[in-house]
């Protein structure tokens, strides 16, 4: 029985990452070269494809999700056939993995090669779960109204869409409030009460709310205190001049 041996399994996996908007560096993650057997990196050196079977499939870095669930994730399992060089099963399954979204890193190594038996090894990172919301530059109560609504929980994985969510759904309560021009900054920190958790803290800057200055009807024939009272919740604000308004509407008659 061969001693067992880590190798980093590189082929074909540069364009994969790249595609998916990450990138890996054998370097800093495979075995030292003195360490790595010579019948594994044969593999991938050989000129002539070869079947292999997959003997075993192993999860590490896992904290949260059960290993039979990443391997099903993955599509392979145990007995499929894979070809190397040139096969594309091993792509398939990283791309499988992550288009789920739960992961911020994921390695595939070769740890063993018995005779046309190999066992490959899944090494996953887990994005981090949401520990706690914190909002800054608002009052506590728009702070309860807002927790409920930004559209991700506690204990659920921090995604770039969530986070885009969140964004927007506050934007949207200040917009319909009123405020047109707010501005938000969220932060994504580790919590460090427990691995694999962060914190979300979002800047809001409200800045300045629209207000309605005078409401006019043209070409109404309903009694203009009718149509007012249908824009509830639209108010308008008092005036107080010395002159008259001498500006003339595109819409009516010179008042």
């Amino acid at each position: 029985m061969q001693q067992l041996y880590r190798s980093l399994l590189i082929v074909f996996f540069v364009s994969c990452y790249a595609v998916n908007g990450y990138s890996q560096n054998p370097a800093d993650t495979a075995a030292p070269a003195s360490s790595i057997d010579p019948e594994l990196l044969n593999i991938f050196n050989a000129k002539v494809p070869k079947k292999y079977t997959i003997g075993g499939i192993k999860i590490t870095g896992n904290r949260y999700y059960d290993e039979a669930l990443v391997v099903s994730i993955s599509g392979m399992a145990v007995g499929d056939e894979v070809v190397i060089p040139g096969g594309d099963n091993f792509a398939k399954a990283i791309n499988n993995l992550w288009k789920q979204n739960l992961f911020n890193n994921i390695e595939l190594y070769i740890t063993k090669l018995d005779g046309s038996v190999i066992y490959v090894e899944f090494n996953v990172q887990e994005r981090p779960r949401l520990s706690k919301v914190i909002f800054n530059g608002i009052r506590k109560g728009e702070q309860d109204d807002l927790e409920g609504k930004i559209g991700i929980a506690k204990s659920q994985v921090i995604t770039e869409n969530r986070r885009r969510t969140a964004v927007e759904n506050i934007k949207k309560f200040y917009f319909d409030k009123g405020y047109q021009e707010v501005n938000v900054n969220v932060l994504e920190s580790i919590d460090g009460t427990a691995a694999g958790l962060s914190i979300l803290t979002f800047t809001i800057n409200k800045g300045r709310k629209v207000r309605i200055g005078n409401i006019t009807f043209v070409g109404n024939t309903v009694p203009e205190n009718k149509l007012k009272k249908q824009l509830k919740g639209t108010k308008e604000m008092s005036h107080f001049t010395l002159s008259p308004d001498t500006t003339q509407s595109v819409y009516g008659k010179k008042s």
